[in-house]
């Protein structure tokens, strides 16, 4: 409990009387989410711990079907990432069929995983709907320093570290988007680049692989597009940022063209990158108006 205000507290305590398995542990002060996280960490005694934030919803038998991808192979895997759906209506999800057996699950090694992750090809940013294996990623803990990209930085350092990785492709986490006062639902400021930043300092690390850094670019490049998409407005009061992402977009264009382990999409906005980054960002706005549209549209 960081802090909260309503009736939190009361309802965990409750469920803490019927289940010895519970704790509740408070800090006095909302000192957000990676304060929090990291307070958690400091609790855990279990072999695995995973995440879930309190208005998104999971599936009835979500831990274990973590659990069992995690001991399914021959040396137990050190993270397991399951799928995840965005909703827009919290309670509002379906959850039949999404359950399959657990021999969808599959082993790869850490140099796989972090290359799935930056080119978000079935591991995604989220801490959420993730298993940590205590023994070792316990040790990792949040920047609290960042406000946007914590869970990407805290993912890719995790993986970093991992012997084995399991993926699950079943889609077994739902997560709420809808978050009104959310870092990423609010108005522009320089913390919004904070995800562009944790980008190009795992770019700048010097002991990188010729597959991670061409996997780290096109994330920077994914990163740097992001923050002048969100400045786009307001690019004169954010100059200076605006035109660092501008240049960064620029220098790594080519390559992020020429790469064809990047998702098709991003290499179009690459390829037109080379000739004028204003045409980016004005076709991804129109993306962006035409993915709203037929939310809206399909929401509950």
């Amino acid at each position: 409990d960081d802090g909260s205000t309503d009736k939190t507290p009361r309802i965990v305590e409750q469920f803490a009387k019927r289940d010895n398995r519970v704790r509740l542990y408070k800090n006095a002060a909302n000192g957000g989410v990676s304060s929090a996280r990291n307070e958690g960490l400091t609790h855990v005694k279990s072999e695995y711990f995973t995440f879930v934030d309190g208005d998104d919803i999971v599936s009835p038998d979500y831990l274990l079907r973590l659990v069992e991808a995690a001991k399914k192979s021959d040396y137990s895997s050190d993270v397991v990432c399951a799928q995840i759906s965005h909703v827009w209506s919290a309670g509002s999800v379906s959850k039949k069929n999404d359950i399959r057996p657990s021999s969808h699950s599959k082993v790869i090694d850490s140099v796989e995983a972090i290359e799935r992750l930056l080119y978000d090809r079935g591991i995604k940013n989220h801490v959420a709907s993730k298993l940590f294996s205590s023994r070792l990623i316990s040790k990792v803990k949040f920047n609290e320093a960042i406000s946007i990209g914590e869970d990407m930085d805290y993912v890719y350092r995790s993986l970093k570290i991992a012997r084995n990785v399991s993926v699950i492709q079943e889609v077994i986490y739902y997560y709420y988007v809808q978050r009104e006062g959310s870092a990423m639902n609010s108005q522009f400021s320089s913390k919004r680049a904070d995800a562009y930043r944790v980008a190009k300092n795992m770019y700048a690390q010097l002991s990188l692989s010729e597959r991670e850094k061409r996997a780290i670019a096109t994330k920077l490049f994914t990163e740097s597009l992001s923050v002048m998409m969100a400045a786009r407005n307001e690019r004169v009061e954010y100059v200076a940022i605006f035109n660092e992402c501008r240049d960064t977009a620029k220098n790594l264009a080519y390559g992020v063209a020429t790469n064809r382990k990047t998702r098709l999409r991003q290499r179009l906005y690459a390829v037109l990158s080379l000739f004028s980054i204003d045409a980016v960002i004005g076709v991804a706005a129109i993306k962006i108006r035409i993915v709203k549209y037929i939310s809206k549209r399909g929401r509950p």
